[in-house]
């Protein structure tokens, strides 16, 4: 079952179609199971996820520089002059520059993983800056969540937010919410994030994550 978005949220979700492309595949490993939105969980006592394993170990990569490319067509009629990719820590930001008078679309993603050889895709967190329209950070979850609770989502142990899923596809789930000030303010300050939702297969599941580099990761973007 397709759950479709409000229209209001439409043309910023188009505008960060690439995220569903690049995390799609991923999620759909980290699924690894078909579940119809609606069912009820399994009868076994709720399991809690082990900690996933951390992105990004190492030592940091420097910022790319900027590539010049052939300018090439994109989504709406858009002409992509060149693209430009920047690593901070745990966060990669990537920027399409389109031709003028249009301003970059960028968008910053930290992939959470389920298992250590990062194979697995549990979460896909992205803050997806279009080119027109609000700013938006994207929660993307395995389709085995179970659709009417929606998800919650922390920042260091701090008070929870209830999210609504709004929109499933056959690989993943879309959680969305505009990046307001409060939103900005804590996702760049804190240090982790707890995700918490309800799995058709294994019940409750709660993802504990480093933010590592979010503050560096939402200028770079917020700023072109």
């Amino acid at each position: 079952m397709t759950h479709h978005l409000p229209r209001r949220l439409g043309r910023v979700i188009a505008a960060a179609t690439f995220v569903a492309a690049f995390a799609a595949a991923a999620v759909a490993q980290s699924a690894g199971e078909t579940a119809k939105p609606g069912a009820q969980p399994a009868a076994k006592a709720p399991q809690k996820a082990t900690s996933p394993a951390k992105p990004g170990a190492g030592k940091p990569a420097q910022p790319e520089p900027a590539v010049a490319t052939a300018p090439t067509p994109a989504a709406g009629g858009d002409t992509v002059l060149r693209s430009v990719t920047s690593r901070h820590e745990l966060w990669t930001v990537a920027c399409d520059h389109l031709a003028p008078p249009k301003p970059p679309r960028c968008i910053a993603r930290l992939p959470v993983f389920a298992s250590a050889d990062m194979r697995q895709m549990l979460i896909m967190l992205s803050v997806a800056k279009p080119s027109e329209g609000a700013t938006q950070l994207l929660i993307q979850l395995p389709t085995s969540i179970l659709i009417a609770p929606g998800a919650e989502l922390s920042f260091d142990g701090r008070e929870a937010r209830k999210l609504t899923i709004h929109s499933c596809e056959p690989a993943l789930c879309t959680v969305n919410l505009p990046l307001d000030a409060a939103v900005r303010s804590e996702l760049s300050g804190a240090t982790t994030a707890t995700m918490r939702w309800t799995s058709l297969i294994t019940g409750a599941v709660r993802a504990d994550f480093p933010l590592r580099g979010a503050s560096a990761a939402l200028e770079a973007l917020l700023d072109k």
